[in-house]
């Protein structure tokens, strides 16, 4: 049998050492302790794969989450690795700390959505290293169609206005009538 693999373009993704891996993982787990516990190793080729795809400004609303680790494990499988599953790819999105996601939210039916794209986008920022320097993880965007209250920006006065006898609006001070 012969195998031809093309290589995609470099991201610039640069792998972390052993030690590294391990102080990421433990953050990302911090962070997110209800992702399912996974293996170094496993934590390591995700943080391989992801990093070998590029990034989106925005997340991907056209592929699932499960598409996302298919397409990994094809690209994993190419490079003769085993195979990893959906906690591992999430925990390595996270890690890597320069994509964008979109939690899963059944209230207002978001699924979960990463911002990848295995030919084009943005190359890898190697932002892992900000987070192993006390850098705060990304914070995940929100569902699509609810507003973000930006850090920082306070929340807008209400006015609220009645119009007076003279036929005039005056402003309610304490915004009774």
């Amino acid at each position: 049998m012969v195998r031809i693999t093309t290589e995609l373009p470099s991201t610039g993704y640069q792998r972390p050492t052993d030690q590294e891996l391990r102080q990421l993982a433990a953050i990302v787990y911090a962070a997110y302790p209800n992702n399912p516990p996974i293996s170094e190793r496993t934590f390591s080729l995700a943080m391989f794969a992801v990093g070998r795809m590029f990034r989106t400004v925005d997340t991907v609303s056209k592929l699932y989450f499960p598409a996302w680790v298919d397409i990994i494990n094809t690209f994993l499988d190419t490079h003769d690795l085993p195979a990893i599953g959906g906690a591992g790819v999430f925990a390595a999105v996270i890690g890597h700390n320069d994509i964008p996601v979109r939690l899963g939210n059944s209230r207002y039916g978001q699924m979960l959505e990463i911002g990848l794209d295995q030919y084009a986008g943005a190359k890898c920022s190697n932002s892992w290293r900000g987070v192993l320097a006390g850098a705060p993880l990304l914070e995940p965007l929100p569902p699509r169609g609810v507003e973000r209250r930006v850090e920082g920006r306070p929340i807008p006065h209400v006015r609220i206005s009645q119009r007076g006898h003279d036929g005039l609006m005056h402003e309610i001070p304490d915004g009774r009538p």
